[in-house]
């Protein structure tokens, strides 16, 4: 799992602030989703150059079903067929760790500021089980 820095966050917010005070949640959802697409993707880049076999992952690809609720959504369920293939394919797989989508309209949805370690905790008890 991979997770922007809190200061690209921040600035990302500021940023749709001066578009309009009263952000619109599931708009900003969106646009803080992409800057975690950045991360994970930057950094199988970087793996790939150093000769690893890497792939990059969002909350959709994977997928990490939420409710619907902007902000601070709460995991529903991962499925994770899609992490379990790209591993036995020999991938390093990178997951963007604080978004995924909502089972309602599958609208990206972010899990709140604090809890891509739940996400982690989540996906890797869940892969866990899996196995056993």
């Amino acid at each position: 799992m991979c997770q922007l820095s809190g200061k690209t966050t921040d600035n990302l917010i500021k940023e749709a602030k001066e578009i309009d005070e009263n952000i619109d949640k599931r708009e900003l959802d969106v646009l803080l989703s992409v800057g975690e697409q950045i991360t994970v993707a930057k950094l199988a880049m970087c793996l790939k150059k150093l000769g690893y076999n890497a792939i990059s992952l969002t909350g959709w690809q994977v997928p990490i079903r939420t409710d619907n609720q902007y902000g601070d959504a709460s995991i529903l369920k991962i499925n994770l067929d899609r992490i379990t293939k790209e591993l036995n394919d020999h991938k390093i797989v990178i997951v963007a760790g604080f978004q995924g989508i909502s089972t309602e309209n599958n609208d990206i949805t972010t899990l709140g500021r604090g809890r891509f370690r739940h996400n982690c905790c989540c996906t890797c008890g869940n892969y866990k089980r899996r196995k056993m």
